[in-house]
């Protein structure tokens, strides 16, 4: 079987714009909105496993996915916390879904007499990271 060896330098993201966005939810740790950013930890080995479920993925491939995340984390966090993250996943929502990490649907029960309509509680959804 052939042997594929890839180089240990730090790739630069084609992305930097989505590189410093999400460095940036890194350092703010929001409660809220998107990105989501799951990070499992391994105490025993000291290393970290990342999901980041993110609608700005769409249209980038899976590996400049990882690259962002790779370096958004060093950026944020320094070079020796980037070299924890042992596996790194960029998600879209439908992908996140799609693969049972968001097994919860969130919809509007608006009754005809609340001084709201659908569309405002769709658009509130979304202002929070909704999909």
């Amino acid at each position: 079987m052939p042997r594929l060896i890839i180089g240990d330098e730090t790739r630069r993201s084609r992305h930097p714009a989505l590189v410093t966005e999400l460095a940036n939810e890194l350092r703010a740790n929001r409660r809220c909105g998107q990105p989501i950013i799951h990070e499992q930890r391994f105490p025993r080995t000291d290393v970290i496993r990342t999901t980041v479920i993110w609608d700005q993925w769409d249209g980038i491939e899976e590996n400049e996915r990882v690259d962002v995340i790779l370096q958004a984390y060093e950026d944020a966090e320094g070079k020796a916390f980037r070299d924890r993250v042992m596996l790194a996943i960029g998600l879209t929502t439908p992908e996140a879904r799609d693969a049972g990490l968001l097994p919860v649907q969130v919809t509007a029960a608006v009754r005809s007499s609340d001084p709201v309509s659908v569309e405002d509680c769709q658009q509130a959804m979304i202002d929070v990271g909704a999909s």
